[in-house]
């Protein structure tokens, strides 16, 4: 994909993110605590300007501190978001990633743009997945977008979403010339939303397909 092809994602602005909690949970329960505690502070989000949102999401940087309590201590990181992670979130394959990405922004913060993003449902105020990028854009100018979702938020147009929004703010970076992905060849929910963001399969290893 080059750019050009989509249209860009809205950066989150503090208004927005106070209009975005809308339901409260039963007295004394996590969701209510959590509702709480972004109601007291709605500006806990990293930076509003690194945040992108959508018309339900909210994608929020990873950051090396941030990583750090994802992988040592989830009820400060909740604390630390007025958000919830669903335990599906933090499976053996992503710990790994978490690891990964978090070596990267220790040798690199600034990079953190060009890493991954935690996906937040602005209603649910959960954590529902992550989505973003392996690294900044190459010599050639070219980034490739990574993604997943829990299992009970698919097939809700939600990646598409959250995808979609990162694919625009890449675009609108003047360093960026073409994005590009890699997918299992039996992964039928991932193509269909590399097929529908207008990406075209150009290369098969194995069991993974390349986009362009």
């Amino acid at each position: 994909m080059e750019q050009g092809e989509v249209g860009f994602g809205q950066r989150a602005e503090p208004e927005a993110l106070r209009r975005s909690h809308g339901r409260q949970g039963k007295p004394g329960d996590q969701s209510n605590r959590i509702f709480v505690e972004y109601a007291r502070n709605p500006s806990r989000l990293p930076s509003d300007s690194e945040c992108l949102s959508t018309r339900r999401l909210i994608l929020i940087p990873f950051s090396a501190d941030l990583l750090r309590l994802a992988l040592n201590d989830r009820e400060a990181l909740e604390s630390r978001l007025a958000a919830r992670f669903l335990p599906q979130w933090r499976t053996e394959h992503q710990l790994r990633v978490l690891h990964g990405v978090l070596r990267a922004l220790e040798a690199d913060p600034a990079s953190r743009v060009w890493r991954f993003y935690f996906i937040l449902h602005t209603v649910d105020r959960a954590v529902i997945g992550d989505a973003g990028f392996q690294g900044p854009p190459d010599h050639d100018g070219s980034v490739e977008i990574a993604y997943g979702v829990v299992p009970a938020y698919r097939r809700q147009g939600y990646t598409f979403e959250a995808v979609q929004a990162l694919v625009g703010w890449a675009f609108s970076q003047s360093e960026v010339r073409r994005i590009t992905a890699t997918c299992d060849n039996d992964n039928a929910g991932s193509i269909r939303i590399l097929e529908k963001l207008g990406m075209r399969r150009v290369g098969e290893n194995g069991r993974s397909l390349s986009w362009f």
